[in-house]
């Protein structure tokens, strides 16, 4: 697994040489010509231990991709998952894979729009709804 979590090709082989489920690495989300973007979370509540990992891909496997934000939100960390010594810092990332990650959070309530761009590429978005409130840990069963 690569420091996001995400499974890397190698880790599909060992799983099934291990007696694991015998699977293949997912198929890429990436769209040529654009940058697809994507929240883990949809919504978020005011509050700073809750986080919405907003995934973009990319089908250059390197690309730098700057991440801006409006509404009431903020970008807290920028990952790819690369072990390369890049910056948690700022607003842009290389991609590792095809993909980066804007890590956000909610500053207020209201409608929360993450934009990703890329040298030639058309720019995605994602749209997050926050809320004022408090963050509940999920107990038991997580999605």
């Amino acid at each position: 697994m690569d420091e996001l979590g995400a499974v890397r090709s190698i880790g599909y082989q060992w799983s099934g040489i291990w007696g694991g489920p015998s699977k293949s690495a997912p198929p890429s989300g990436a769209v040529a010509g654009k940058v697809v973007l994507t929240a883990d979370h949809p919504t978020l509540v005011n509050d700073v231990n809750d986080l919405s990992f907003v995934k973009a891909e990319v089908t250059t496997s390197t690309a730098p991709i700057s991440f801006a934000i409006t509404g009431p939100g903020t970008i807290i960390a920028v990952d790819s998952g690369s072990m390369t010594q890049e910056s948690f810092r700022g607003t842009t990332r290389n991609a590792f894979g095809g993909v980066a990650y804007a890590i956000v959070q909610a500053t207020g309530a209201g409608t929360i729009t993450v934009t990703a761009t890329s040298s030639g590429l058309t720019a995605g978005t994602a749209t997050i709804t926050a809320t004022e409130g408090t963050f509940v840990p999920c107990s038991g069963t997580c999605n």
